[in-house]
């Protein structure tokens, strides 16, 4: 127990609080803690079976001490906090990392948060770890924040469809950003719903990583004989500058272009670049679609900050909405919602 009270200090250490506030910080990660070592033990005994009241006591004490942090990490300086963080990792870290999901979010394998694999195992929504590790594998595909990125891809599916309805014309060239698994129209194209409306469509996915280009190229080229497939492996910061865009694409426009959650990335000036180059590259009567993640509950991001390392750059829909009307003044732009209000999506249509 000890050691887990120094943890505990040395976490709280970090924060500017009161002394009392410090106390209830401090007993709380403790009682985590010790919440973490007993159900790990559980787990290591030969006959012991899994149960749901184990795992909605380890959701609601996991819900109760990300809240904790996330007061903790408002009372520390910006300099300070990736090492309380990296504290908390260090020491907990044996625990929660038994899930393979929540192991593979922090280790980045690939080099960058948010590979193809990585939105695979959030969208194929199903455990991958055993014994205690599945309990966390469980809480994080449950996260809310991480619902809404499922949300996220299936709304997609809905604008896409959306789009198609009004576009009057048959062969559509579509451009996908930072196309990752392209979950979204590895769904959407098989569908009767697309079908139905006799388009063809010239798909460009556009990624930094050729394994996901593979991925992606080989199940979209199976599903639909309305669909030819063009990938481009390339750095998207290329596409700030327009020349470096124009030889990426080979000097080619878009009826559609889209983007999930490459701008989460991104600070306000490069957004802004970025979709001010991407319309030029937008054919008249066009539109452009980008999807972030919003400032509302900012909580939700506490715990993959936390537990993964992973940091996204959250954005008010409205302020948003306003600045790329300023850079755009032209074009008809709208605010769309997934369903949990976590992620918003800008459409921007480019005036014939």
């Amino acid at each position: 127990m000890k050691k887990m009270i120094d943890i505990g200090n040395q976490i709280v250490g970090f924060t500017n609080l009161s002394p009392a506030s410090r106390k209830k910080k401090i007993d709380a990660l403790n009682a985590y803690f010790l919440f973490l070592k007993n159900s790990d033990v559980l787990f290591r005994r030969s006959n012991f079976q899994s149960n749901a009241e184990l795992f909605s006591k380890l959701k609601i004490d996991t819900d109760y001490i990300i809240s904790k942090l996330y007061s903790i990490e408002n009372h520390i300086s910006l300099e300070n906090r990736k090492s309380a963080r990296t504290l908390f990792r260090d020491y907990l870290g044996k625990y929660f990392f038994k899930s393979n999901i929540l192991r593979r979010f922090y280790e980045k394998p690939f080099g960058y948060a948010g590979d193809h694999i990585m939105f695979e195992l959030i969208y194929n929504n199903v455990p991958i770890s055993k014994n205690f590790g599945l309990y966390f594998d469980k809480y994080i595909l449950n996260f809310p924040l991480i619902k809404s990125v499922v949300n996220r891809k299936n709304f997609m599916k809905i604008l896409i469809d959306d789009f198609l309805i009004r576009y009057k014309r048959n062969n559509i060239s579509v451009l996908n950003i930072g196309s990752g698994s392209c979950r979204e129209s590895k769904e959407y194209f098989p569908t009767a719903d697309f079908k139905s409306k006799r388009k063809k469509i010239h798909l460009t996915l556009l990624d930094q990583d050729k394994k996901s280009l593979d991925f992606s190229e080989k199940v979209l080229c199976e599903i639909s004989n309305q669909i030819k497939i063009r990938t481009i492996q390339a750095n998207v910061l290329s596409l700030l500058n327009f020349e470096k865009m124009n030889h990426v694409v080979e000097n080619k426009t878009f009826d559609f272009i889209y983007s999930m959650g490459l701008v989460d990335y991104f600070k306000d000036q490069t957004l802004l670049s970025f979709v001010k180059n991407i319309n030029k590259f937008l054919k008249p009567g066009g539109e452009i679609v980008i999807a972030a993640c919003s400032s509302n509950k900012i909580a939700a991001y506490c715990a993959l900050r936390w537990f993964c390392e992973w940091n996204f750059n959250a954005r008010n829909a409205l302020h948003t909405l306003e600045m790329i009307k300023a850079c755009l003044p032209d074009n008809v732009i709208k605010i769309h919602w997934e369903p949990n209000k976590q992620v918003f999506f800008v459409a921007i249509r480019k005036a014939e």
